[in-house]
């Protein structure tokens, strides 16, 4: 978090958002609760999150499990995880904060550090005024971070952190490549987008209004395709990098709640629905064309498809998180096969995230209950670890997401307590 000098006045939260990130807020998933279990320390998880926590490692097994958070040894219902009693509590103020607030006063929109950076920065909030709640504070000199080169080390590049600021990362969720190699991170809290250039340097923020954010990806044109909730008339919104909303997508699936996104060459998009848990395919003229998938374990059948990606090959590739594995069928949705051992061993799998793939159709995973990414080549069979054991860098940090640059090289989403940046890793395939 930034320090601030004497005399400088600190914004506040206000009550919504101190509520949606002090008491909202899964410890596994860090996205807001999603059918919500109490367990009996009285902690709180998604029951798909607690679901592949336990399947994860095996707790099913022995029929108790330490809670993720306290450790305190939790016994698993006789019915199993969904058995665990619901938190109306926390439901409770999930609807009461789904009714939106009412519009904040403007607000300048302009770049808080623009007396610093040169105009290296713009903002791209798209309205007058900012509704959401981030404090638009000032840093010294001495507290900005540019990125890092690492010489004699795999990783040549880093950028970004966690803080309070509208150019910090709060909630980040998905992670993008342009053709050019500008970076996109999706960001939940506040529903932004904060877009870098190649060398980690902040170009803009989009603010995406009225919704809730989750996955992104470039376009061609170099227009970003952002999956939505809350939209009101869309599951997917098209904005360009002046953060002008260009296209609204999925009307009819607008109560839908998507998740990872990704494009085909034949244009056609590739959403996941983790309300239905299923994958949906629309066509290059943005109409619906298909879906499969449902909720269970086997094949097309899934627990938290929370993102997927398109390889050489316009094959669909689901990161599964609840069934700790990989799912790949053809452009149509036909299986075709899939891989992940659940465990802790080198090619074994514990809440899979982000995916991604190379030019050669490698598979590189980010393996966030192993605290790793894992590479896979096109069959599922395990080629390297690229990093692993990422919580030693503190805070619990895990890899949420990857993306494969330009160059080859891999990009990866790293998020814990109080913790986000994006780290690059050398990688030729």
């Amino acid at each position: 978090m930034a320090s601030f000098s004497q005399g400088q006045t600190v914004p506040q939260k206000t009550l919504r958002s101190k509520i949606k990130d002090d008491h909202l807020t899964c410890a596994i998933c860090l996205g807001n609760f999603d059918h919500p279990k109490a367990l009996s320390c009285l902690h709180t998880f998604c029951e798909n999150c607690i679901r592949g926590y336990v399947f994860g490692r095996n707790f099913d097994k022995v029929g108790n499990f330490p809670c993720p958070e306290c450790k305190q040894i939790i016994q698993i219902p006789a019915g199993g995880v969904e058995s665990f009693p619901d938190n109306f509590h926390i439901k409770s103020l999930l609807d009461a904060l789904s009714t939106p607030a009412r519009p904040a006063p403007p607000r300048s929109t302009t770049n808080p550090n623009s007396e610093h950076n040169n105009s290296q920065y713009t903002d791209q909030s798209g309205a007058s005024g900012d509704p959401y709640l981030y404090p638009a504070l000032q840093r010294s000199d001495s507290e900005k971070k540019d990125y890092v080169f690492v010489e004699g080390d795999e990783m040549i590049l880093k950028f970004g952190q966690f803080g309070g600021t509208l150019i910090d990362f709060h909630k980040p969720y998905d992670l993008a490549i342009s053709q050019t190699g500008q970076y996109a991170i999706s960001d939940r809290s506040g529903s932004r987008i904060l877009v870098f250039s190649n060398t980690g340097i902040l170009l803009s923020r989009i603010t995406c209004m009225n919704c809730k954010i989750s996955g992104l990806t470039f376009m061609r044109d170099g227009n970003i395709l952002v999956a939505v909730a809350n939209a009101g008339s869309s599951i997917m919104r098209v904005y360009n990098m002046d953060g002008k909303l260009l296209e609204d997508i999925g009307e009819f699936y607008r109560f839908s709640k998507p998740s990872g996104i990704a494009i085909n060459s034949s244009h056609q998009i590739v959403i996941s629905d983790l309300e239905s848990h299923t994958i949906m395919i629309f066509t290059d003229k943005r109409k619906f064309s298909t879906k499969f998938g449902s909720k269970g374990s086997g094949e097309k059948r899934f627990l938290s498809a929370n993102f997927i990606t398109i390889n050489q090959k316009n094959h669909i590739i689901v990161s599964d998180c609840g069934n700790n594995c990989i799912q790949v069928f053809d452009n149509t949705g036909e299986f075709k096969h899939k891989f992940g051992i659940t465990g802790e061993g080198h090619g074994h799998l514990s809440c899979p995230m982000g995916v991604a793939t190379d030019s050669h159709n490698n598979i590189i995973v980010a393996d966030a209950g192993n605290f790793r990414v894992e590479i896979f080549d096109k069959k599922g069979r395990h080629i390297k670890c690229l990093i692993e054991d990422t919580d030693a860098i503190g805070n619990e940090a895990k890899p949420l997401n990857v993306a494969v640059t330009h160059n080859g090289d891999i990009a990866v989403l790293l998020v814990g307590e109080q913790f986000a940046e994006v780290r690059v890793f050398r990688w030729n395939g």
